[in-house]
């Protein structure tokens, strides 16, 4: 094959590669809405995808000596993963009603939900990830050169490995921001088509002779050091080496960068890039004569020593610290700066291992088969490994220690590789010294996994498949943080936490049946020990949450987890709403951060029809909002969307903190109605809540209300929807977030806050779902307005003008409500 040709070729697959990534990354968040997030629904999908890689290396690798023309065959390829790509959407709502029906079932329904999780993402993509699984197969059957098996297929597999890196970032970056999932999906089957264009171009020139296997006197078949068996075991813990150290490095950077979709794909490009790197440096060495089965040796051998010393490095050069940034890029090129550091050196050196072994087995095999098996091999460990890694790795021993467990077994494939030359021998030789050194020196095992103040004080913590949570004592208070620096709430706040249950519990006649998406501490789910209700269902994405607060909140939840009303399921919220035949008359959406992945997907409006899904007749739905953490246009894309789902709804104050505001978006399927709220908060105030001493009298409800909003309120009209195919609020919010760390913007809150919320007050009410509050109501929300505006002159500095204005409005609140905020005496005559 001419250069020009070998150049093309390359270019084509190149994109191929960036191509196939992008699929992937855009069908696991789709598996993640229809599934759920939890690490069980992830390794599931996962599965699936890469079982699908392997069926296609293995049968188009047996397949591809017949081929005439490779060339055509890679274009057809290319143009079958296109369009098959179309059929994955059909036929995952094919199925959701099957997934639906089994969905609740009691028999061993973890079991039931993994495997159907398993074989729903399996039929949907199997074809397209067969298609891009036989590429390379294909591929390596292209006429044209003289060179070995490994230089030939090393070298495509390093260009489509970068292309992968490419992908990785593409989505995030320029694609779903541009044209949304749909449009993302239509312009990777586009680059599909031209590819495949381009394939049958280049076939269409003229083709060197078929170049006769290399001579295996040459290379001695390495002496037959390893049957070809034993060369696909060792593709195997390739590959599941390869994989589990992804999924440990993407683990440990969630420990210091913001978890957004930028971030994690930062890390994954980084690694691809190492893989394709490494792969790059092989196809040299093979082309120097170097022995194939040396260089894996030596590079496993590399990258354990480089893995057993990965957490010190990480702790020494992060600090554990927060990786900020002025904005989004430079955050994310300051990332890249830690990951580049990190983790480019062993994705690099476990990146030579897998051209290596496909010029072992090319000495057994015709090129076709040989590279189809190894890289079958190589992708049912990557489906291994990062299981293994997640489900059994850290929790038995921590995420640290099982970097250096992942380190060891490289050394042991190492081993089992080597072909007993004496380079090899000296290379594990010095590899175990400086393993040893690193157990001696730096135990893994006893490297910190979150940062902690000088006044904080560790008190629990458990590494599980979905991250490390650790409870944290500060100044006497008790809060639970995830992944270092994700604070799930604590003892500080119980008061607001309890009346983000209490609000929408008084404001249903008869909430029986209640289901709360998020537990966190439970703080929050406490408020059921006030009310009458039958039953809880609650849903938590980590299960060490539940655990830590069983065990350490025992007094600020109030024991609820332990209340036999309570229903706790390892569950992701999303994937319960659009799944469970349950219904509710009351659901609440905790708090969450709308960039976070697993959580931000709860703000579209197709999580919002799936909460209304599930509503009994009369329910009502509350999701809660940290405005501290968007920005007026994100709010406004969330409210639009509640809108169109829930067109009455109410908007409440979740505390009077001007500075850190949070509001809930209550959508009624019926008017409200204020008698029985108040009934309600009498009943309450009869066993009152001591930390919401402005709920012992009626009035103290309305005094978080806002207003009903309006649809037909411009701005909301024309504000984009928050959807799953366009996710705004997740891909923008990164953005402010950053800002907002830096001092470089501000979140919406205080001023601007305040001149909104008085607009929505001012409107009357009037044919809407508050339509029934009477002229006591409104002006109770007007006091609760007052003391707001006292918070927020607070928040300015100006304490002696919040004092005045608090008081003056404490002065004017009923006699129950005085008595409550001052602990049991009356201030005022």
């Amino acid at each position: 094959m001419l250069r020009s040709q070998r150049l093309a070729l390359h270019s084509l697959f190149f994109l191929s590669g960036a191509a196939a990534l992008a699929y992937e990354v855009l069908w696991m968040r789709r598996f993640s809405v229809l599934l759920g997030s939890t690490a069980p629904a992830a390794a599931a999908a996962l599965t699936a995808f890469f079982g699908g890689l392997a069926v296609g290396s293995f049968l188009l690798g047996r397949l591809s000596h017949r081929l005439k023309r490779p060339l055509l065959a890679f274009a057809s390829l290319e143009a079958a993963t296109a369009i098959s790509a179309l059929s994955v959407e059909p036929l995952l709502r094919a199925m959701e009603p099957l997934y639906q029906s089994l969905y609740d079932t009691s028999v061993d329904r973890a079991v039931v939900q993994l495997a159907l999780g398993v074989g729903i993402a399996t039929v949907a993509v199997l074809v397209p990830a067969t298609c891009v699984g036989g590429t390379l197969p294909v591929l390596s059957q292209v006429a044209g050169s003289t060179e070995s098996l490994g230089v030939r297929t090393g070298g495509l597999y390093a260009t489509n490995t970068l292309g992968a890196a490419l992908g990785a970032l593409a989505v995030p970056a320029v694609l779903l921001p541009s044209f949304g999932a749909n449009g993302a999906l239509a312009a990777i089957m586009t680059m599909n088509a031209l590819i495949a264009i381009g394939a049958v171009l280049l076939a269409r020139r003229p083709q060197p002779s078929a170049p006769q296997r290399p001579v295996t006197c040459v290379v001695k078949r390495e002496q037959v050091q390893a049957t070809r068996v034993g060369t696909l075991q060792l593709a195997f813990f390739s590959g599941a080496i390869t994989l589990a150290l992804e999924a440990l490095a993407t683990r440990a950077f969630a420990l210091v960068h913001e978890n957004s979709v930028y971030s994690f794909a930062t890390v994954v490009a980084v690694f691809l890039a190492g893989l394709g790197i490494g792969a790059a440096a092989t196809r040299a060495m093979l082309r120097r004569g170097t022995r194939a089965r040396a260089i894996a040796a030596s590079g496993w051998a590399l990258a354990g020593v480089w893995m057993v010393w990965l957490p010190a490095i990480f702790v020494r050069t992060t600090g554990l610290d927060y990786i900020g940034g002025a904005g989004l890029l430079a955050h994310e090129l300051r990332l890249g700066a830690f990951v580049v550091a990190g983790l480019l050196a062993p994705s690099a050196l476990l990146g030579l291992a897998l051209p290596a072994l496909i010029e072992v087995q090319g000495q057994a095999d015709d090129s076709g088969r040989a590279v189809g098996a190894i890289l079958a091999a190589n992708t049912l460990g990557a489906i291994v490994g990062p299981l293994v890694a997640a489900f059994a790795l850290v929790p038995a021993v921590g995420i640290w220690n099982a970097f250096a467990v992942l380190g060891l077994a490289s050394m042991v494939a190492a081993a089992a590789a080597s072909a007993g030359g004496q380079s090899v021998r000296r290379t594990l030789a010095a590899s175990a010294v400086v393993i040893a050194t690193a157990f001696l020196v730096l135990p893994p095992g006893g490297l910190p996994r979150i940062k902690l103040a000088s006044s904080d004080q560790l008190l629990d913590m458990h590494e599980g498949a979905f991250g490390t949570v650790a409870v944290v004592s500060h100044e006497g208070h008790r809060r639970i943080q995830l992944d270092n620096f994700y604070v799930l709430g604590g003892t500080a706040s119980a008061g607001d936490e309890r009346l983000q249950g209490h609000i929408p519990l008084l404001l249903h006649p008869r909430p029986q049946r209640v289901a709360y998406l998020g537990v966190g501490t439970a703080i929050s789910m406490s408020a059921i020990r006030f009310h009458p209700v039958a039953e809880v269902a609650a849903m938590e994405l980590v299960p060490e949450v539940v655990s830590a607060a069983r065990e350490w909140f025992l007094e600020a939840n109030l024991d609820i987890l332990n209340d036999p009303r309570v229903r706790v399921r390892a569950e992701d919220a999303r994937g319960y709403l659009g799944a469970t035949r349950d219904r509710f008359d009351l659901v609440i959406g905790d708090l969450v951060v709308p960039w976070r992945r697993g959580e931000s997907s709860l703000y579209t409006r197709d999580s919002f029809a799936a909460a209304r899904r599930v509503l009994a007749p009369g329910g009502l739905y509350c999701q809660w909002i940290p405005l501290h953490q968007i920005s007026e246009a994100e709010f406004d894309s969330i409210a639009a969307s509640f809108l169109d789902v829930f067109p009455r709804t109410t908007l409440w104050r979740g505390d009077f903190n001007a500075g850190e505001a949070v509001v809930a978006l209550i959508g009624h399927t019926d008017p409200l109605d204020p008698l029985v709220a108040d009934q309600r908060t009498r009943a309450l105030a009869a066993s009152p809540d001591r930390s919401n001493p402005y709920l012992s009298h009626p009035a103290g409800l309305w005094m978080y209300f806002v207003g009903p909003l309006d649809s037909t309120e411009p701005r909301l009209q024309s504000t984009p929807r928050n959807l799953d195919a366009s996710p705004w609020v997740e891909l923008a919010s990164p953005r402010l977030h950053l800002r907002i760390e830096n001092g470089g913007a501000n979140a919406f809150v205080a001023r601007p806050l305040k001149a909104r919320l008085d607009e929505i007050r001012a409107r009357p009410v009037d044919g809407t779902a508050a339509a029934s509050l009477h002229a006591e109501h409104l002006a109770w929300r007007d006091r609760g307005a007052d003391i707001w505006e006292a918070s927020l002159l607070s928040f300015e500095g100006d304490n002696a003008a919040a004092d005045r204005l608090g008081l003056a409005t404490l002065a004017r609140l009923p006699t129950e409500i005085q008595t409550a905020v001052f602990g049991g005496r009356r201030p005022f005559p």
